[in-house]
């Protein structure tokens, strides 16, 4: 055996040792949960690849808060500022990451103007800038006042505040997310918005794990995100957690003029439920795909929607479909939050509730159908069970 391999393995702890880790955002016990090679990139689509630089022979341990979902690895922790520069982000980092100087900045920034439309004298930071791209971007949609600040492009702090900070993609490549996010509250006045774009971990995760596509070291991803630790990070701090798609927004006021702007656009109310690429696939049948979009049939009476933000005050519910297996099956269903009943009624091709909640917090929204149906009872030549189609997300 090669000396250098029997002096590793020679190295190994017992088993158990470090099994265990603590959160970094809850303080809460995180297990094991897998590992990546070092080189392993993000890489999706139906060949992707992850491992197009090779191997590099380091595995890289992550762990998941049974609490908030945080899933993260310390291999990095004591990493200093250059030795990410060396190892991560070198001049290698666009193999892992083609896309970072020009073709996400610019989605960015197209999906971002349009939302303060005539504000264009809004301050703004972007924060881990990377080459300063979004900023570049939104000139061309009449924003002259954005800063940019990256540890390692732009590493001169602004001192002054903003209006609001923009974090696209950044949390997942940093040791300390609480520290970094408190860092990015200091940038920003009392009133001020936090933007924020994550990709968040799928439902499936614990299937998935670190095959997820989203997992890569090489691309400088030491952690990655639920809606639930979005959460917690936003409780932590004391800020409101808002979805915005595709942003999530942390608010430390919804007064001044650049929430009361958004507030129509936020979704607090309503909250619409569709079929996406990570609900369990034993409750739907194959997906399909029609002039209204794609869609897939229920197989199971009920449907369940995990990890809901909901806001204190009056929450709308939605759900969206296509088609029911019959005339009138849509309005036997019924709606609960957390096993809780609310009453419910058709209002279109959607199925509408309404609940008055004391306090944020994240929910399990469930949706119980009456007995499904096969099509061929009718007449239609369709021997499946069915209840409703629902649209898929997006």
């Amino acid at each position: 055996m090669d000396p250098a391999k029997a002096e590793a393995l020679g190295r190994l702890p017992a088993f158990g040792e470090t099994a265990h880790s603590v959160c970094k955002i809850c303080g809460s016990k995180a297990d094991a949960f897998d590992a990546a090679d070092l080189y392993r990139m993000c890489r999706s689509g139906p060949r992707p690849q992850p491992h197009a630089l090779g191997f590099s022979g380091i595995a890289v341990s992550y762990f998941r808060c049974s609490n908030c979902d945080f899933l993260f690895t310390n291999y990095f922790d004591d990493w200093t500022a250059e030795d990410f520069s060396k190892y991560i982000y070198n001049d290698d980092y666009i193999k892992a990451d083609p896309e970072y100087v020009e073709v996400r900045p610019r989605q960015f920034a197209d999906a971002f103007a349009p939302l303060l439309q005539d504000r264009t004298s809004t301050r703004i930071i972007d924060y881990g800038s990377g080459t300063g791209g979004f900023a570049k971007a939104m000139q061309g949609y009449h924003f002259d006042q954005v800063a940019c600040f990256d540890p390692f492009s732009y590493p001169s702090r602004p001192s002054s505040e903003f209006d609001c900070v923009c974090c696209f993609e950044v949390l997942e490549h940093t040791v300390d997310p609480v520290a970094t996010l408190r860092d990015m509250l200091s940038l920003v006045h009392d009133r001020g918005l936090i933007f924020r774009t994550q990709c968040l971990q799928p439902d499936d995760i614990e299937i998935q794990r670190c095959a997820w596509w989203y997992i890569g070291p090489r691309n400088g991803h030491i952690s990655t995100f639920s809606l639930r630790t979005l959460f917690y990070l936003a409780n932590f701090f004391g800020l409101r957690l808002h979805q915005l798609p595709p942003f999530y927004l942390f608010a430390k006021s919804e007064e001044g003029p650049l929430f009361e702007a958004l507030r129509g656009k936020l979704s607090i109310a309503p909250r619409a439920l569709r079929l996406s690429a990570g609900e369990d696939p034993a409750c739907w049948h194959e997906r399909e795909y029609g002039p209204s979009g794609g869609f897939a049939w229920s197989s199971a009476q009920r449907l369940v929607w995990r990890d809901q933000l909901l806001h204190r005050g009056r929450n709308v519910i939605e759900i969206p479909f296509l088609f029911q297996v019959r005339e009138g099956f849509a309005s036997g269903c019924e709606v609960s939050v957390d096993s809780r009943a609310l009453p419910s009624r058709v209002q279109g091709m959607k199925i509408v509730a309404e609940v008055d909640l004391p306090a944020d917090a994240i929910f399990e929204i469930s949706l119980t159908q009456p007995q499904l149906r096969a099509p061929c009872e009718f007449g239609r030549p369709d021997a499946r069970l069915l209840g409703l189609a629902l649209p898929l997300l997006g």
